[in-house]
């Protein structure tokens, strides 16, 4: 005798296939953007500027700074590293983030400023060449405070990938040959041991927050 799905079973049915499907797109698309996917939200339904990360290593990278230096990320251990994805000519997010960090960064006594390291990696390689990075840092009052980093595209990408970072380049509707760089918008905090701690929502940081944050774990 053959039996059929009652309409309970089946919704519990398409409930976990559903579930599944987006536990499936959450692995897919990577940590941080998962977290921006999800919302970030707390039970009372406002937003959490921050998460805590479970301490995993930080995947390292090697690139290059505005001065044509290279700087792996392994190398600064015994620093606290503020890794963050931007772009020259982004128009908004972007340079209030920088803006943000070096406010952050501000607030530290100038003892705790030399163990911080400030990493903004670029997701628009084509434009933003070493001598744009240079001159961006210059004309915003962010040299020495912040190290803008590129490189190839490729090595840009595996770097994207292994910190959740979705890149997609918008072309403008009234000039075909400009675009725009729609990307994930987020900030991780990584420890003096090379361990990813916290993850911030660029839009929701607060200067005076992270530098909380970055003294308690200079002192760790």
């Amino acid at each position: 005798m053959e039996r059929t799905a009652t309409p309970l079973l089946s919704r519990r049915i398409l409930w976990l296939l559903v579930l599944s499907a987006a536990l499936l797109t959450l692995t897919s698309l990577g940590l941080a953007t998962a977290l921006w996917w999800l919302g970030w939200a707390r039970s009372d339904g406002t937003q959490e500027d921050a998460v805590e990360l479970d301490a995993r290593p930080a995947p390292d990278f090697a690139l290059v700074d505005q001065d044509e230096r290279p700087v792996q990320l392994s190398a600064l251990r015994g620093k606290v590293v503020v890794l963050t994805f931007l772009y020259t000519s982004c128009p908004d997010v972007c340079p209030l983030t920088a803006q943000k960090l070096k406010a952050a960064v501000e607030r530290l006594k100038p003892e705790q400023q030399r163990t911080v390291a400030v990493l903004a990696v670029t997701v628009d390689p084509e434009q933003d060449t070493p001598a744009r990075l240079r001159q961006y840092l210059d004309a915003n009052g962010l040299s020495g405070t912040l190290t803008f980093l590129t490189g190839d595209q490729a090595t840009l990408e595996q770097v994207w990938s292994s910190y959740g970072i979705g890149v997609m380049r918008q072309p403008l509707p009234d000039n075909p040959t400009a675009y725009t760089v729609g990307h994930t918008t987020v900030t991780y905090v990584i420890d003096k041991e090379g361990r990813q701690r916290l993850l911030l929502r660029d839009e929701e940081m607060e200067p005076e927050r992270l530098a909380e944050r970055l003294a308690g774990l200079i002192q760790e």
